[in-house]
């Protein structure tokens, strides 16, 4: 494979491989740069916005990551996943964190990190509360036989499903069924909450991403052969230190992208934000800043 490309400054006509071809624009936004085998000119095309980019947003966040099937909020299999506990716990927890009086409860506490899911009062009576996809789940996860669990006497589920009178014994002692058409009624509204807070950090990661991106494009070191590279401390291009080769973490881009959003005047957070809002232009310009700045965040 490779592309015909003719340079606007020598007028030669040359052949080039994919690998040449470089994007210094972003990923929604591509600007194609080909530097030209005759006089090095660098042989520019602004793209504009990638047609094969998608924005973060509700249509892109698949229930997830949450269900096995990838479906999504508007799939009309979504019911079906539901109904036989093929969803992720996450949104049959935030459905019982937000709708605990529809279940009984007049007060609730959690989700936790560990032990029990939740704390709360049933029927007046304070009870610790595991909140599982379906009743097999619990017997599944081995919380019958966990020590944290002993206390659990109420198990909310969501799916139905049939267990032997022996794997019920090992049930607590009250089972709550949510009702699948409330949940399947609340869930849009759980999954919107979400959306802003996942496509945020999805956007970050995305800037970080392009930060990197220019880092790598200007390392005077690319072609090392080893896993773990200490680089050359008195060379012109970033410091090796900041590089994930140097076996550092990607946690520096991150905050350069962190840093990014509070200075530039975006509304990142804003729920109508598109990343194609940002030029690669202005992504180049605070990067330009940080080497001014040798490098500090």
């Amino acid at each position: 494979m490779g592309h015909w490309v003719k340079c606007e400054k020598c007028n030669k006509t040359g052949r080039y491989h994919s690998s040449e071809v470089k994007n210094t624009g972003t990923v929604w936004h591509n600007i194609w740069v080909i530097k030209c085998r005759n006089c090095d000119f660098l042989i520019t095309h602004d793209a504009g916005k990638s047609l094969l980019f998608r924005e973060p947003g509700v249509d892109d966040i698949l229930l997830a990551l949450e269900t096995k099937a990838n479906i999504t909020i508007t799939s009309p299999q979504l019911r079906e996943c539901a109904e036989s506990g093929d969803i992720r716990e996450y949104w049959v927890q935030q459905y019982v964190k937000n709708n605990y009086e529809k279940l009984g409860f007049s007060e609730i506490a959690g989700p936790f990190d560990e032990g029990p899911d939740f704390k709360g009062v049933y029927g007046g009576k304070s009870v610790y509360i595991e909140v599982e996809r379906v009743c097999g789940s619990y017997v599944e996860h081995g919380h019958h036989q966990d020590r944290r669990f002993e206390e659990v006497e109420v198990l909310i589920v969501l799916g139905k499903s049939n267990l032997t009178d022996r794997a019920k014994k090992k049930l607590p002692n009250t089972i709550v069924q949510i009702n699948i058409d409330d949940f399947m009624q609340c869930l849009p509204t759980l999954v919107k909450d979400y959306t802003p807070n996942k496509s945020l950090n999805l956007r970050i990661k995305l800037l970080a991403r392009e930060f990197y991106k220019r880092f790598h494009q200007n390392c005077d070191n690319k072609e090392r052969q080893l896993s773990a590279c200490t680089g050359d401390p008195d060379a012109d291009g970033p410091p090796c230190g900041f590089c994930p080769y140097s076996g550092k973490p990607d946690d520096f881009f991150l905050e350069m992208a962190l840093r990014f959003v509070s200075f530039c005047d975006h509304q990142i957070a804003s729920y109508d934000f598109n990343l194609s809002d940002i030029a690669p232009s202005e992504i180049d310009m605070f990067y330009e800043r940080f080497v001014e700045n040798r490098w500090e965040v």
